[in-house]
């Protein structure tokens, strides 16, 4: 199987527009100044765009890993895909109109359904359903090219189509990596599916707040040092949530994809970790590393218990995880006074609640349960995102600025031959880049488009 490789440079979109007051303070409360403004109207098509597109890409996988298992949460999964192809086609119908639903939906959900016939073709060993599959896929690639067209006439989409088709072609490489028991090179590429669907909707927001600029003001906001902060964080945190979930029902059961479960939330880990290097040093970065492996250990001693059917261990374990709640808690607020300690604990010691409630429907079979549980997690994380990248801009508002001008992610850039969109990290940060303050991303594996035209 060919594989290209080449850096995902992740930087996208602003998100949530009101900061929780609950978890960073307001003016009043911090003498030494106050706490940033981050919202905007653009902001908040941002955080809609993205966070859904890139919960599409996890539970798309999610549907075609369970479909090529024949699993019996095989149901569960697709119903939670619904969900969030609703919540997908509920948000371009806002933009453009009721009018554009259903034939955008049409549209989306079709490719989801051919994605899922081509992981149960490798399952059952049927070309003709792989290849019905591909010919379906490409009928939908051209149908969507054209909806773009009609719905934002008189502008380039080249690269966005571009890569709409990079993100298929993604999951087929996934599913086939998948097919082949490698797990981790499986996992390389969700890793690598996941950041995309940011940069996407990245683009997709700015080519629709310059279409409707009355109805999304504060472009500039929406893109500043800031907001790019808020959007890596949030990337991240939430990319633990379903990381951290799938590994602990993989344990549970004792999947072969176990390890590899594991080695994408180490690499997910090492990526919080230079997040905070970049803010507060190396001395910081591994204390924050430590705690951090230290809650994820004990997620994975609860999975042991769980499996071993011990309560007395699982209860302990749960402890554990609660106590490395508060003690990341501590270690945040005692580095940044517009955090506030009990609350990101309180927020902490949820995300850990979801995590444990989803292993436990699963062990119950109930697999509805389970995944409406994983959606509510990797939302729940956007909370935290916010929070801490509000606090971080506003104890330093000279390295991440809320109001720099956006640059123009509408044009794309071509990475050695595999369509990509133009990033904005650098131009956003170039200051803090000068003092080493670099919100980078891993080198990630690149699936080519053309794959769908064979």
């Amino acid at each position: 199987m060919h594989r290209s490789l080449r850096p995902l440079a992740v930087a996208v979109a602003a998100l949530l527009v009101f900061v929780p007051s609950t978890l960073a303070g307001g003016p009043s409360t911090h003498q030494h100044g106050e706490v940033v403004d981050i919202g905007s109207p653009a902001a908040q098509l941002r955080v809609d765009l993205d966070r859904l597109l890139a919960e599409h890409a996890f539970l798309t996988i999610e549907q075609m890993r369970s479909g090529l298992a024949d699993s019996p949460d095989f149901a569960a999964a697709a119903a939670a895909v619904e969900g969030n192809s609703a919540d997908v086609t509920a948000a371009i119908a806002s933009i453009y109109g009721p009018g554009a639903a259903d034939p955008f939906g049409d549209i989306w959900r079709s490719h989801i359904g051919y994605l899922v016939d081509y992981s149960i073709g490798l399952r059952d060993g049927s070309e003709t359903t792989q290849q019905a599959a591909l010919s379906g896929l490409a009928t939908y690639r051209t149908r969507l090219h054209e909806f773009l067209g009609d719905a934002n006439p008189g502008i380039d989409l080249s690269g966005i189509a571009e890569a709409l088709d990079m993100h298929t072609a993604q999951l087929l490489e996934f599913i086939e990596a998948e097919h082949a028991g490698d797990h981790e090179g499986a996992y390389e590429l969700e890793r690598a599916a996941y950041p995309h669907m940011f940069e996407m909707g990245d683009a997709l927001a700015r080519v629709i707040a310059n279409k409707f600029p009355d109805r999304f003001t504060g472009v500039d906001v929406a893109y500043s040092g800031a907001n790019t902060l808020r959007v890596t964080l949030d990337m991240l945190l939430g990319e633990h949530a379903f990381l951290a979930a799938e590994a602990m029902r993989s344990g549970l059961i004792g999947a072969p994809d176990f390890d590899a479960a594991k080695g994408a939330i180490r690499g997910n880990a090492a990526d919080l970790q230079a997040v905070v290097r970049a803010a507060y040093g190396g001395e910081a970065a591994r204390a924050f590393r430590d705690l951090w492996d230290g809650h994820v250990a004990a997620y994975l001693a609860y999975i042991e218990a769980s499996r071993a059917n011990n309560a007395t261990a699982r209860t302990q374990a749960i402890g554990q995880v609660n106590t490395y709640a508060e003690q990341l808690a501590d270690f945040l607020a005692a580095a940044n006074p517009f955090l506030d300690a009990e609350a990101l604990a309180s927020l902490f010691q949820e995300h850990a609640a979801h995590l444990a409630g989803q292993v436990e429907a699963y062990a119950a079979s109930d697999f509805d349960a389970t995944y409406t549980l994983v959606r509510t997690a990797y939302s729940h994380m956007f909370m935290a995102g916010e929070a801490l990248a509000v606090g971080i801009a506003s104890q330093m508002p000279e390295l991440f600025p809320a109001d720099a001008p956006a640059p123009d992610t509408a044009t794309m850039s071509d990475h050695h031959g595999s369509p990509g969109i133009t990033v904005i990290l650098l131009a956003l940060l170039v200051p803090a880049l000068a003092l080493g303050i670099a919100m980078l991303v891993r080198t990630s594996s690149a699936a080519r488009g053309s794959r769908l035209q064979r």
